[in-house]
């Protein structure tokens, strides 16, 4: 009866032009159902083909996820180990300040007595 080319000018997401066009064209009841039909399942293949592929990108970005928590993870025992070579740093640091101190110390004892011996 109708060719393909009229579903191009129907526009289906729009009930009211539907019923319009039925009414135009003045279709028999078996006329509109297989049309009514051929929609419908032409916005179920829509339907599924959309949420295939939704499905696909929470599948991404779920791999998107776990790899930057990966990453995540790598970076913080980098960071920890980073950390505990700084600390270890400063404690060296920190020891060879107090002997400096020390010497200094005993340097200046030595210097007071060298002075209260010269007098």
């Amino acid at each position: 009866m109708y060719n393909a080319p009229v579903f191009r000018i129907l526009d289906l997401q729009n009930p009211g032009a539907i019923i319009h066009w039925f009414r135009k064209f003045g279709l028999m009841w078996p006329t509109k159902l297989t049309i009514i039909w051929v929609m419908f399942s032409g916005m179920v293949d829509d339907a599924n083909a959309k949420i295939e592929e939704l499905t696909e990108a929470v599948q991404a970005l779920q791999q998107l996820v776990q790899e930057a928590g990966k990453h995540y993870d790598e970076l913080e025992a980098r960071r920890a180990d980073e950390e505990q070579k700084h600390l270890e740093v400063l404690g060296a640091k920190d020891q060879c300040i107090a002997a400096l101190k020390n010497e200094l110390k005993d340097a200046n004892n030595l210097i007071n007595a060298i002075k209260q011996g010269e007098s």
